[in-house]
């Protein structure tokens, strides 16, 4: 039974960084979406764009 305490304590300090890491990774990958698609968006208001008919 002693092995199932220091399994609890190895899981608790272990999770919140386990945690912290996956937010980070997650918000790094939102960010990228994100940059991407406002990327895609500018490209093709530059196909869009008058100014380039001239």
């Amino acid at each position: 039974m002693k092995w199932y305490y220091i399994v609890l304590l190895i899981c608790v300090i272990i999770g919140p960084f386990d945690a912290l890491y996956m937010y980070i990774k997650a918000e790094h990958r939102k960010e990228t979406l994100k940059k991407r698609r406002q990327e895609r968006k500018e490209k093709e208001d530059n196909k869009t764009s008058p100014s380039d008919n001239l």
